[in-house]
C-alpha cells in the first residue's frame, strides 16, 4: 500500500431501514494522517454511515480497508488503523 492510497474508501454507500433510505450514494476516501468530521442535522445520516463502517448496519455499495473490501467482521488489523468517535446520545 502506497502512503498515498486510501485506508478506509466508500463508494456509493447505501443504507435502508425498511422502507426508509437513511443515506443515499454517499462516497469518500480518507487516507493515513487525516480525519473527516460528518456534520449535519439531527436524522441526516452521520451515524448511519459510521454503523455501516463498523459493521453495525447493513449497506449497499462498496467499502474497503486498505483497498481490500471489508466483510462482515472487522479484524483487528482495521481496528487499530480506523476509530470512530460516535456521537453522545
Amino acid at each position: 500500500m502506497r502512503q498515498d492510497d486510501p485506508v478506509i474508501e466508500l463508494r456509493d454507500l447505501s443504507v435502508r431501514y425498511d422502507d426508509h433510505l437513511a443515506v443515499d450514494g454517499v462516497s469518500f476516501a480518507l487516507r493515513t494522517g487525516e480525519s473527516l468530521g460528518l456534520v449535519g442535522e439531527s436524522g441526516s445520516g452521520k451515524s448511519t454511515i459510521l454503523r455501516a463502517i463498523a459493521g453495525m448496519a447493513r449497506h449497499e455499495g462498496t467499502l474497503l480497508h486498505r483497498g481490500k473490501p471489508l466483510g462482515s467482521s472487522r479484524d483487528r488489523g482495521f481496528q487499530r488503523t480506523v476509530q470512530m468517535v460516535f456521537q453522545d446520545p
